[in-house]
């Protein structure tokens, strides 16, 4: 199995659940995982790689050009245009920037939303907000992948005012 083959199956291996729950990355999944979890797995985050304002942590991995894990600050904290109730330190959301070349044909993309950025013709979003997975390509491969909240944990976690 060639490298970037098995890491299409690392970055896109779901959490089989009767719930529909966010997709997992390495056993991290969004609104369930909490920082001690990342640092079991990746390891504590290097003080430089850190942004205490966004509570987010940069991880450089091989065969992954960089990792970008964004903590809850607190509560209902307004931060990527939401706001949950989760306690400080549990994971928002996973954004990974592939090194290489991982192409959009390895990817079922089926049940995905897909939309064509207006601002960059040749550029597309594909969204599939209820397993809270989304990523982007130019049409052959992928430049970067974002793992949300599910709808489920959106829906039962998000603050109303």
């Amino acid at each position: 199995m060639r490298l970037r083959e098995f890491i299409l199956i690392i970055l896109f291996a779901g959490v089989p659940t009767s719930e529909v729950m966010a997709e997992a990355w390495n056993g991290i999944v969004p609104l369930r995982s909490t920082r001690a979890d990342v640092e079991r797995i990746l390891g504590p985050c290097e003080p430089d790689n850190f942004t205490r304002f966004s509570n987010r942590c940069r991880y450089d991995l091989p065969g992954i050009q960089s990792v970008f894990i964004t903590y809850s600050l607190r509560p209902c904290s307004m931060q990527e245009g939401w706001r949950f109730r989760v306690p400080k330190d549990v994971v928002r959301s996973i954004e990974l920037h592939p090194s290489g070349n991982l192409k959009l044909g390895h990817m079922a993309t089926k049940g995905f939303k897909i939309e064509e950025d207006p601002e960059l013709p040749g550029m597309f979003h594909y969204t599939n907000k209820t397993n809270g997975l989304y990523f982007v390509a130019d049409g052959i491969n992928i430049t970067t992948v974002n793992y949300l909240p599910s709808l489920s944990d959106r829906t039962r976690l998000e603050c109303n005012f």
